[in-house]
């Protein structure tokens, strides 16, 4: 997987394909940083767990491809980051207390806990789950209108 600077515009998707291996959370937890900061967008404190938590869960629990899409949205509380991880397994994932024992579980209960709202729905022949995480009331994303290259591309 080549890294790429890419940004974010209002409304428009920026979309990544992961491989299914367990080096995909670091390397989304990468992009989303780089794609954050090339953005002036604040990366809320949490968003670098929320992303590896929901590449995890689909380099395990899902099937290839994986992909990664970040868009910034706009709703009554002020503007939010939605994160969504898609994969081929149709199975919708469920929310688990993996007690103190358990080797895993924890996953879905940290994205609930730190997210505004997060869910999943059917894509295709899979499923994507997603979280929101606020922005700061302050933030002015790009708008598609004004951009010198296309959401989601390279540039320099």
């Amino acid at each position: 997987m080549r890294a790429m600077t890419r940004y974010l515009a209002e409304g428009h998707d920026t979309t990544w394909s992961l491989p299914p291996e367990t080096t995909s959370a670091a390397a989304a937890r990468e992009l989303v940083h780089r794609t954050l900061a090339a953005s002036d967008v604040p990366e809320p404190m949490d968003t670098a767990l929320v992303v590896s938590e929901l590449v995890t869960n689909a380099v395990v629990h899902g099937g290839p491809p994986i992909r990664l899409t970040l868009r910034v949205e706009r709703n009554g509380a002020g503007p939010v980051l939605v994160c969504e991880v898609s994969d081929t397994n149709p199975a919708r994932p469920r929310l688990r207390d993996g007690g103190l024992d358990a080797a895993g579980g924890r996953g879905l209960l940290l994205v609930h806990r730190l997210s505004e709202s997060w869910g999943a729905r059917p894509a295709g022949a899979g499923k994507t789950v997603w979280a929101r995480l606020p922005l700061p009331r302050s933030h002015r994303t790009r708008r598609r209108r004004r951009s010198r290259t296309r959401p989601g591309h390279d540039h320099d």
